[in-house]
């Protein structure tokens, strides 16, 4: 009896000592915004080589440490880092840290365009896009050294997009009207092609069980953006 009092007052202790230091954690990153936000444009600034005046701040989400339930009734500290939605040249996009370091996602529409038409021309004609998001360039950014990607570059960036450098279940959509959305049959038949020509092209190998291309039921993709507010913010593709 003795030894589960003195157990659970030491647990009573470490929850004590986590919520003060949630709290302290807290209050210090409300003094650290200044400093966050300048860093974040000077980050944009000789990234983008533009002067930090031509970056507007839109909004923000303020980092704090939240508690996460990792067993019944006990809990553990988990960190939210800041996010910022600025405006440049008329394009709205995430900055987001993690671990010290910014990342964002200003060249998502930029790369998306462009692996659509490199897509296009050297895969398929009927291939509208890929559900690329923040995560995925934000993982392609750490890897490259956050540099600014261009046009000629989106083959390096799609053989990492494809061979699961960047995540699992990367793929193309591709749009045919003349396959029904129930024939399974031939929309296997077609992925199975295109996905021969992307492992082809990219010179991909070591994942042929995995499915690259996926029929689709819409001709375009849509810009999608969520700001959470227990994680980074993010922009993504869906359907319209």
């Amino acid at each position: 009896m003795a030894e589960e009092i003195i157990k659970n007052n030491k647990k009573r202790k470490s929850i004590k000592i986590i919520f003060l230091a949630i709290i302290l954690l807290t209050l210090a990153n409300l003094f650290a915004y200044p400093v966050v936000v300048a860093q974040a444009k000077i980050y944009l600034s000789l990234k983008y080589k533009e002067s930090p005046t031509k970056f507007e701040l839109v909004d923000h989400n303020q980092s704090y440490v939240r508690s996460k339930e990792y067993e019944v009734f006990f809990m553990k500290p988990k960190w939210v880092d800041f996010s910022f939605e600025y405006k440049y040249n008329d394009r709205l996009f995430f900055v987001n840290r993690d671990k010290g370091r910014f990342y964002d996602d200003y060249q998502l529409e930029d790369i998306e365009n462009w692996s659509t038409e490199w897509l296009q021309k050297n895969i398929d004609k009927r291939i509208v896009g890929i559900p690329l998001d923040s995560y995925e360039l934000i993982r392609f950014q750490k890897s490259y050294k956050n540099n600014v990607l261009t046009k000629n570059e989106i083959k390096t960036f799609l053989y990492d997009y494809f061979s699961g450098n960047l995540g699992i279940n990367n793929f193309a959509l591709f749009y045919d009207e003349s396959i029904k959305r129930n024939d399974y049959s031939k929309q296997e038949n077609e992925c199975d092609i295109i996905d021969n020509s992307i492992r082809k092209e990219l010179k991909i190998i070591g994942i042929k069980n995995d499915r690259l291309s996926s029929f689709y039921l819409y001709k375009n993709l849509k810009h999608n953006r969520n700001k959470y507010v227990y994680s980074v913010w993010d922009t993504f593709y869906l359907q319209k």
